[in-house]
Parts: structure tokens; C-alpha cells; sequence
């Protein structure tokens, strides 16, 4: 059995929408094989996000996926490998950015227990909103690796400038550079700065220029 659709519109999940292409094909036997591609033409994702959310959504599923099936459900019986791609780079602006993405993952599981495997692209150039300060995207990749559920891995790079007082209380300009890696629930960050200062001393420089400008070449 194979499905062809064309510049179907969706809005899945609740806020990203999207535009695509899809040929899929369905083996039916004891289990139902989906397989086949989805190329998503173009999508936008604008809803503010929750890192809380996200971090108690993925325990649920993990434990969703753990627990013992309680009946054999069609969903169930329906196993996935369908590879999605972007034809144009997806557009995420909400609370935490404004950046595009490239997508290359399959989609595998069950229907009943979906999950994600693949990397999308944070492409150059974007923004990132932390701490109430904007930083400029100068590498990103968001890595999905776990077939039991979704879960991102964040490698992301991005830098502002600054202008504090040196160690002789000079005024002074710094390039400040933060890495955010880790999943939702286990961020880690790094911070470095041109000139070079300690990571506590860069903390303490960003809290005293609350009211900051920030300027990028």
C-alpha cells in the first residue's frame, strides 16, 4: 500500500506548522511496516517554549515506553522508519531564538510510541535569548539519539559583546562566548571571553552590565 501527498499542511506538534511532501508505503503482514520520506517544504515553529515541560514530557515518556503493554492496540503493531528532511531550512523564533534549522532524522518506534533519531542544524547566524541577554549562533546542532523517545542533545555555540571594567577597572570590551550542551534536563554551559578572564569573573561581568548593548560585527 503506498501514500502520495503533496503540500499538505499540519500543525504537529500543536504549534509547529508545517507544509509537505510525503510518499509512504505500508507492508501489512502480523506487525504493519510504515516506511518511506517526508520532506518538509517549509515550517515555522513561533509558540513560546518550556524547558520545564519538555523535561517532564520526556520522563513520561520514558516511562510510558518502560511499562509493560496492556493490550496489543493496532498503534502498537504499526513500526516506523520514515526519514524527514527539510527542502528549506525551518524557521524557530519564539522565546528562546530566532534561528533557522536544516532537519535530517527518521522517525521510528511504533505509532503507539514514536520517537525521533537524526540531527537538525542551528544554521550561522541566528539568535539566542538566555538570561535576558541576546547572543549571536555561531554553531549549533541539535542531535536526537535515543529510539525510545524524544530527547534533543543540545552543542551549541554562540557569542556577545560586552563592555565591563578590566581587572585595573578600565573600561573595557569583551567577546564572550557560552556553550550550552546536554539535554533539557541536564544543561551544561561554559563561558569564555577575548580578552581572557575567569568563568566566575565573566559571570560577575555579565550581571554588572544588566542594561547592556549588544553589538555584533
Amino acid at each position: 500500500l503506498t501514500l502520495d501527498v503533496n503540500g499538505v499542511a499540519l500543525d504537529v506538534p500543536e504549534g509547529f506548522r508545517t507544509q509537505l511532501d510525503a510518499r509512504l508505503r505500508a507492508a501489512i503482514g502480523d506487525r504493519i511496516a510504515l516506511t518511506g520520506r517526508v520532506d518538509v517544504i517549509r515550517g515555522a515553529y513561533r509558540e513560546p517554549i518550556s524547558l520545564a515541560a519538555i523535561v517532564a514530557d520526556a520522563a513520561r515518556r520514558r516511562d510510558l515506553n518502560s511499562a509493560a503493554p496492556e493490550e496489543d492496540t493496532l498503534a502498537r503493531r504499526v513500526d516506523l522508519d520514515v526519514a524527514v528532511t527539510s527542502s528549506e531550512d525551518l524557521v524557530l523564533d519564539n522565546n528562546y531564538g530566532r534561528m533557522d534549522l536544516g532537519l535530517d532524522v527518521r522517525l521510528v518506534g511504533t505509532a503507539a510510541a514514536p520517537s525521533v533519531v537524526g540531527r537538525a542544524a542551528v544554521r550561522e547566524g541566528g539568535v539566542l535569548f538566555l538570561g535576558g541577554r541576546t547572543y549571536l549562533v555561531e554553531r549549533g546542532v541539535i542531535d536526537f539519539s535515543d529510539p525510545r523517545t524524544i530527547v534533543p542533545e543540545l552543542d551549541l555555540s554562540a557569542r556577545t559583546r560586552i563592555r565591563g571594567t578590566d581587572e585595573a577597572n578600565a573600561p573595557t570590551d569583551y567577546d564572550v562566548t557560552l556553550g550550552v550542551t546536554g539535554t533539557p534536563d541536564k544543561v551544561e554551559t561554559t563561558l569564555t571571553s577575548d580578552p581572557p578572564r575567569s568563568q566566575a569573573d565573566i559571570v560577575s561581568l555579565l550581571a554588572e552590565v544588566g542594561g547592556f548593548q549588544v553589538v555584533f560585527d
